[in-house]
């Protein structure tokens, strides 16, 4: 019993005497000038950029030790630098049992971002562009546990020159990796009143699954990204959004498998010579994403415009954009004059029809892009 009591103080001072050098390093790290000058130009020197840090500290991240740095100011060349109140390495405890510094947990707050596309990639402003990734490339993040952003501020354009088309507040975004699993959490507010919460499941870097719900989200000036607009493609706002997408390999090609319910507003592109007209959308919706081909249906959507409700119906719709492009839409019951605000900006501006009347169960509309 004695020697099991001499065991426990044992332990007991050491981890005493552990935990006062751990305090004591870090007070010295924070006050110490040297060291950030150091840890800065480590950092610059990995990252082949110019990296300032206003203040460093040791602590512990869970049952690891970690490294916080704060203030930091990173610039690759001439391009405008990136800052951040905050930046946490919690570095691997085995490894360093091993004489190893080898990140595993990276924690980021308080920074802004500026992305847009530039060609078929995303760039974001301050940060070299993404290098083409091939079979024999190693996964960047192999051996992280965890990657978070916190409280981060992005602006996304359509150009690198262009204005801001969405701003989002990203209180928390975590990419984690758990028994070779990766998931990637998303909750984003936008300035306009949009609501993001995402959950994403990863195969390396590449989406499987998405499951989420989006509200308030008005999707026109977004249009501004795609790379080919069909002509009167319609404004309009998701009320909500919710479901799930994954990712499938078909014979003809891969592509997104959705299941979701949906509560949308369609208005015309076009209503200064016309009546303006909304369409409201409201049901379920199951379908296909592909890279040229676009599948939705719907067993039971409640539909309804200014005129007012109609009954709820079974639709199908399906838009390629290969040349010539084509919609084509059936429904068990649709008015030709609720929906022409919305049809008319999609057709030859040398049509003369000014209006239409009746119902019809079945229409294609096809033209070149």
């Amino acid at each position: 019993m004695s020697g099991l009591r001499r065991l426990l103080w044992l332990g007991l001072g050491l981890a005493l005497i552990a935990l006062a050098a751990a305090t004591g390093f870090r007070m010295a790290m924070y006050y110490a000038p040297e060291y950030r000058e150091l840890v800065a130009q480590k950092v610059g020197e990995a990252l082949s950029a110019q990296v300032e840090i206003g203040g460093l500290a040791l602590g512990w991240s869970g049952w690891a030790p970690a490294l916080d740095m704060y203030a930091l100011s990173y610039q690759q060349g001439d391009a405008e630098p990136l800052r951040a109140e905050r930046l946490r390495v919690g570095f691997d405890p085995l490894a360093l049992l091993q004489g190893e510094l080898r990140p595993r947990r990276l924690i980021l707050a308080g920074t802004e971002l500026v992305a847009y596309p530039e060609g078929e990639q995303w760039t974001i402003r301050g940060l070299p562009p993404p290098k083409p990734s091939s079979p024999t490339d190693q996964d960047p993040l192999k051996g992280l546990r965890e990657l978070r952003l916190r409280d981060v501020r992005l602006q996304v354009l359509a150009a690198p020159e262009a204005p801001a088309i969405g701003r989002w507040d990203i209180t928390e975004a975590r990419l984690s990796t758990l028994f070779g699993r990766r998931t990637l959490s998303l909750r984003a507010s936008e300035a306009a009143g949009g609501q993001l919460d995402v959950e994403l499941l990863l195969d390396a870097l590449q989406p499987q699954r998405i499951s989420g719900s989006l509200r308030q989200f008005d999707w026109t000036p977004w249009m501004a990204l795609l790379p080919e607009q069909p002509p009167g493609l319609p404004q309009g706002q998701l009320r909500r959004i919710e479901g799930t997408l994954e990712w499938a390999e078909a014979g003809s090609g891969n592509a997104w498998s959705l299941a979701l319910e949906v509560d949308a507003r369609l208005q015309p592109a076009l209503a200064e010579d016309g009546p303006s007209g909304y369409l409201d959308l409201q049901g379920p919706l199951r379908g296909s994403i592909g890279p040229s081909r676009l599948r939705l249906e719907s067993p039971a959507l409640r539909v309804a415009t200014e005129s007012g409700a109609w009954p709820e119906q079974a639709l199908w719709a399906e838009y390629q954009s290969l040349e010539p492009a084509q919609l084509k839409l059936q429904a068990g019951w649709l008015e030709l004059e609720a929906l022409w605000p919305l049809l008319r900006p999609a057709l030859s501006s040398d049509l003369p029809l000014q209006q239409v009347q009746g119902v019809l169960s079945d229409i294609t509309l096809s033209w070149s892009p």
